[in-house]
């Protein structure tokens, strides 16, 4: 390792917990505002952690999405929820997505049951892994010992099927989506804006990405291509 990797990494090591420690007072400043109840004071906090540093905490996303609901802004509102179920399972936070979604008469969370099963499994996905992976490694120190101890090698077909259905959960992915943010967005055929309209839709609704160039999203409306402007839509990433 060479002096100057040296130094930067002392130099990492030195200002990381100053910038961490910026950004909690950053977290604590917003909280103690949403505890005085100055909602709007706080939510620039938030926005400012959210997008700005690209940080967040659950119950910041909890406190983002209730701020925004009671301003109006329930696109928002379920982008935050949504964001927060891609990450981590909630019950609460599931019951108070459906009941936003019931109120504004939004059509496109009405999902199949494999829509139902992938988001599941997605929530999951790193628990299935860490599983997968822990039963892997076990069986070869397992196999290892018995080799060195001169006995038979057991669970081989196992330990292969194991890696497989391993490989397979690590390359599982699926689109992303978004969430329109304004109301009477143009779904266009093509991604130009001299391009015919193939249809108008409306705030909160939630569409799956395919793709993206500098200006749009390619997205998918009934099973077909179409595309829309990026500053339309709220990425769930």
């Amino acid at each position: 390792m060479n002096t100057r990797t040296i130094r930067i990494s002392l130099l990492i090591l030195l200002f990381f917990p100053l910038i961490l420690n910026g950004k909690n007072n950053i977290l604590s400043a917003g909280d103690s505002l949403f505890k005085k109840e100055k909602y709007y004071d706080a939510k620039k906090y938030y926005d400012s952690l959210f997008y700005n540093k690209k940080m967040f905490s659950y119950s910041m996303l909890i406190k983002m999405s209730f701020i925004e609901e009671s301003l109006g802004n329930f696109e928002k509102s379920i982008y935050y929820l949504s964001f927060y179920k891609k990450r981590k399972a909630n019950v609460d936070v599931d019951n108070s997505l459906k009941k936003i979604i019931v109120n504004n008469n939004l059509k496109s969370f009405e999902g199949s049951d494999y829509k139902f099963f992938e988001d599941k499994f997605l929530v999951n996905k790193y628990y299935v892994i860490y599983l997968l992976l822990s039963i892997s490694v076990l069986i070869f120190i397992y196999n290892i010992y018995n080799i060195y101890k001169r006995k038979k090698i057991n669970y081989i077909k196992s330990f292969f099927t194991i890696n497989i259905f391993l490989l397979i959960v690590l390359n599982f992915k699926n689109n992303s989506s978004g969430i329109i943010s304004n109301n009477n967005t143009f779904i266009m055929y093509n991604p130009s804006s001299g391009s015919d309209v193939h249809s108008i839709i409306n705030k909160g609704e939630k569409i799956e990405i395919t793709g993206e160039t500098d200006f749009w999203y390619e997205i998918m409306i009934n099973k077909e291509r179409r595309y829309i402007r990026k500053k339309n839509l709220l990425k769930i990433n």
